[in-house]
């Protein structure tokens, strides 16, 4: 095989992976519901998948590093089928959460295809490569909602996931096939020594920009992902849209963030830089979870989620670059795993605040709490635009 060949096979098994995960997302309240499900059990639901993928994240991280990247995704892949196929035969809540907690615990295809991307391109050239996997994430998430729509009834929500569970064989297929193994035997002593230790997280830690960062990588999903999660429950009950519908409005959304991370916040980010793209992404996020609680019709929900889609298009590659400029060479891959782990604990927290509010206080009430949250994360951002390049070499590695 050519050099650079398992790029390509890492692209497609991102993206068949993203687009069954993309089917499920839009469609997953309606189920629960189903079932009777209130809004803390939706959100439940959501933060189980999480929950499973936080806890499972760092075993898997350490054995493709010491049995190879190639078994860890083959392994993933497996749970995933077998997670959409329980939740396409379910007949009641309690297996739907035992298929979003097996799913969360296989889920470790997107940072093994990172690793993988780390194996074999050279430093200068990674940064392409993550964006390649950023792309097939963004696509498959795209036009999974739309791929669940087509296939939705009324009465029947199963065919989307067996859809899922076909497309995640067939990535088991393509991977099992086509995709060689990234790290060889002689390599792990390395990767043992380039291991994330304590030390060296409380060294990371005293650099002035990096905790701030964190804590508004903290902040910004629990407030994102208090939206994601009750957002299926909002609209069935303020607009009376279906699932079908649902998921055409989620394949709206990720067309517009897919569009902003494709081609505009580069060329953003070289003019004005990352602080301020973060801030325009921050502000984004607010002016849409704030327009949601006062839009008066469902043209103005659209147009509410509009800058929304576009605050989230912004917000991640901002940050990540900003982490990454602010991290030593020698832990960049811990801290950038460290804002994937405040990530996940905001999925985690934000579904099930958010399901908890629209019940106790209304379906308008995530999204009052999300802005909340939003400014906050504002006001820590805002002086960080006279602190960005204070401390370049910040940290020597002992």
């Amino acid at each position: 095989m050519k050099k650079h060949s398992p790029l390509i096979v890492v692209f497609v098994t991102v993206f068949l992976d993203l687009l069954g995960f993309g089917i499920l997302i839009p469609l997953l309240p309606y189920v629960a519901e189903e079932y009777d499900a209130n809004g803390f059990l939706v959100g439940l639901l959501f933060a189980s998948y999480s929950a499973a993928q936080f806890l499972f994240a760092p075993m898997w991280g350490r054995l493709s590093d010491r049995y190879g990247r190639r078994p860890v995704i083959l392994i993933s892949l497996c749970g995933s089928t077998t997670g959409y196929l329980i939740f396409a035969f379910a007949g009641s809540l309690s297996w739907l959460f035992i298929s979003r907690i097996l799913s969360g615990i296989a889920a470790a295809n997107i940072s093994t295809a990172q690793a993988i991307v780390a194996d074999i391109l050279p430093p200068q050239e990674r940064t392409k490569g993550m964006g390649m996997v950023g792309a097939a994430l963004g696509l498959g998430f795209t036009f999974g909602p739309a791929l669940g729509g087509m296939f939705v009834e009324q009465t029947n929500y199963s065919m989307p996931f067996f859809i899922a569970a076909g497309l995640s064989g067939l990535d088991f297929l393509f991977a099992f096939f086509l995709l060689p193994e990234t790290v060889s035997l002689q390599n792990h002593s390395q990767y043992e020594q380039r291991r994330f230790s304590l030390p060296q997280l409380k060294s990371a830690l005293t650099v002035p920009m990096i905790p701030h960062l964190l804590v508004i990588s903290l902040i910004y999903y629990i407030a994102f992902a208090a939206m994601e999660g009750t957002l299926g429950l909002f609209v069935k009950e303020e607009f009376a849209l279906d699932a079908k519908q649902n998921s055409y409005f989620f394949f709206l959304v990720g067309i517009i963030i897919a569009v902003i991370q494709g081609g505009v916040v580069g060329r953003l980010a070289k003019r004005f830089g990352d602080v301020n793209v973060l801030l325009i992404g921050i502000c984004g996020v607010f002016i849409g979870l704030l327009s949601i609680v006062f839009a008066p019709s469902l043209p103005v929900f659209i147009g509410a989620m509009i800058p929304l889609a576009i605050g989230a298009g912004f917000y991640t590659p901002a940050m990540t670059s900003l982490i990454s400029q602010q991290s030593a060479q020698e832990v960049q891959g811990g801290i950038l795993g460290l804002n994937q782990s405040m990530a996940s604990l905001g999925r985690i927290i934000g579904p099930l605040a958010g399901g908890t509010l629209f019940d106790w206080l209304g379906r308008h009430s995530p999204y009052v709490f999300g802005s909340i949250l939003i400014f906050i994360a504002f006001l820590i951002v805002f002086p960080l635009k006279t602190r960005k390049n204070k401390s370049k070499n910040w940290m020597q590695i002992s």
